[in-house]
């Protein structure tokens, strides 16, 4: 419980209810509330103090930056290409349909 009260003194620390359309969800019942709370809090910091916010934000965009480019880098790399043959076709499709699956003929 300490805990908590601590994240939300962070991360709430600029929030006014009274100020803010985005109000905080009293229950997990709206799935697009918490999700817009949630990213509006932790994500985009909104409500964060303002040292640490810059602090984590320069630190989130260096981040962002260097994996970014790896990223580009390793979406342009071709797939790995195995020598396994391929998969033979389904039983199914080669395994006749009877007229009569139950029996009944």
């Amino acid at each position: 419980n300490a805990g908590n009260e601590a994240v939300n003194a962070k991360y709430l620390a600029r929030y006014d209810p009274r100020m803010d359309i985005l109000k905080a969800p009293h229950n997990n019942n709206d799935m697009q509330l918490l999700r817009a709370w949630i990213k509006k809090k932790y994500i985009d910091k909104a409500w964060c103090e303002r040292d640490a916010a810059v602090a984590n934000n320069n630190g989130a965009a260096t981040k962002k930056s260097s994996s970014s480019s790896s990223s580009k880098s390793s979406s342009r790399r071709k797939p790995k290409t195995t020598s396994a043959a391929p998969a033979p076709p389904a039983a199914a499709a080669t395994t006749p349909v009877a007229a009569d699956p139950f029996g009944f003929d």
